[in-house]
C-alpha cells in the first residue's frame, strides 16, 4: 500500500489565492526547492529502522507526486530555472530517467511556445513595417 500516491489536483488553494499562472508556478516550485533542501538535511540515505524507511518511502512518493503534478499543472509557464529545479529534485530522489523525461517534455513544450511567440512578433513586425511604408509614401508625395 506504499505505492498509492497522494494527488494534489492542480493546487486549488494556490490558484484561489494568486491570480496568474506564473505566480502559481513560482510558489509551487519554491515549495519543491525548500522540500528538497529539507530532505537533504535529513540525510535520508542513512540506514534507518523499518518504520522510518516506510515513512521515508511515503515522503519520497509524495514529493514525486508533488513534482509530477507541478509539471502537469504548470509545465507551459515554467521557466528554465523552475524546470531545472523540478528535474534536480527528481534526480536527487533517484528518479533519473523521470527527470530526463521531464526535461525533454519541458524543452518540447517550451520550443513550441517560443515558436508561437516568434510568429506573433513577426506578424506585429510586419504590421509595423506596413505602417512605415504607408507613412513613407505619404511623405514622398
Amino acid at each position: 500500500y506504499d505505492r498509492i500516491l497522494d494527488s494534489f489536483n492542480g493546487f486549488p488553494a494556490v490558484k484561489k489565492q494568486l491570480q496568474f499562472p506564473e505566480s502559481h508556478a513560482k510558489v509551487v516550485c519554491d515549495t519543491v526547492k525548500v522540500t528538497r533542501a529539507t530532505m537533504k538535511k535529513m540525510m535520508l540515505d542513512k540506514l534507518r529502522s523499518p518504520e522510518e524507511q516506510r515513512a521515508i518511502r511515503r515522503l519520497v512518493a509524495r514529493v514525486f507526486g508533488l513534482v509530477a503534478e507541478c509539471f502537469k499543472a504548470f509545465g507551459k509557464v515554467l521557466d528554465e530555472k523552475q524546470a531545472g529545479a523540478l528535474k534536480e529534485t527528481l534526480a536527487s530522489l533517484g528518479f533519473v530517467e523521470a527527470a530526463s523525461k521531464l526535461w525533454s517534455s519541458w524543452s518540447a513544450v517550451n520550443a513550441e511556445a517560443e515558436e508561437k511567440k516568434e510568429a506573433v512578433e513577426e506578424k506585429k513586425g510586419d504590421k509595423k513595417d506596413d505602417k512605415k511604408d504607408k507613412k513613407d509614401k505619404k511623405d514622398d508625395k
